[in-house]
């Protein structure tokens, strides 16, 4: 994770535009404003690049600077599969796998003490962003079927311009039927959440072969 400077990607809206994800992902003219680090057990997420369902398993780390730093804000992530329950019937997505509110970054102040305090970048990373808030869907892998080809999963940052309003009961919670078929561009509207970021992965079930996936996703 690079550390100076937090500077946002402007290679985002161009994959997500080649991986067929604008407008479903962000409108045409997005910019991010705030520089995203996503990272498994230290292996970070690059836009695009294909992670296995082993890698990302657990909860990840997530790393940034707020829009603002010099004040005190909240932000939710999400993890979202747009390839649900596949790139060929996509009648499930966005499938949602995780959704996390109340992540407060460091200030400009507080991160500069961090920078001088801690002995590595994934050391640093981890103590960037506090959660101050239960998740409203708790995190669950990929686990895409066999056979069903490359998924797109999107992670998607936004800031809570009314922290609070993301909890268990807006969302659906852990209820496996209410994760699939999320209409999260009305969920975002409503709870006044402003996109400021986001990166993607690709993921296959560990059974598919390359060979097999062949012409079967656009975005490979």
């Amino acid at each position: 994770m690079p550390l100076i400077p937090f500077l946002p990607s402007t290679t985002v809206l161009p994959s997500l535009q080649k991986a067929q994800l604008v407008p479903a992902v962000a409108p045409a003219d997005f910019q991010p404003s705030v520089f995203l680090s996503i990272t498994y057990n230290g292996k970070e997420v690059e836009l695009g690049k294909e992670l296995t369902p082993e890698e990302t398993a657990t909860e990840p780390v997530v790393s940034f600077l707020g829009k603002n730093p010099d004040r005190n804000e909240s932000y939710t992530i999400m993890l979202l599969d747009f390839d649900a329950p596949s790139p060929a019937d996509r009648k499930f997505s966005p499938w949602r796998h995780w959704v996390q509110p109340g992540l407060v970054p460091t200030t400009a102040t507080g991160l500069e003490s961090l920078v001088s305090t801690t002995s590595s970048e994934g050391e640093l990373g981890s103590q960037m962003v506090k959660t101050t808030s239960e998740a409203a869907t708790s995190y669950k892998g990929p686990g895409p079927n066999e056979g069903s080809g490359l998924h797109r999963y999107v992670f998607l940052l936004y800031l809570e311009t009314s922290p609070g309003q993301v909890t268990k009961e807006s969302t659906g919670g852990d209820v496996f039927e209410s994760r699939r078929t999320w209409k999260h561009e009305e969920f975002v509207k409503e709870k006044g959440l402003e996109l400021v970021a986001t990166t993607w992965f690709k993921c296959r079930n560990a059974k598919d072969k390359e060979a097999d996936l062949k012409g079967a996703n656009d975005f490979l």
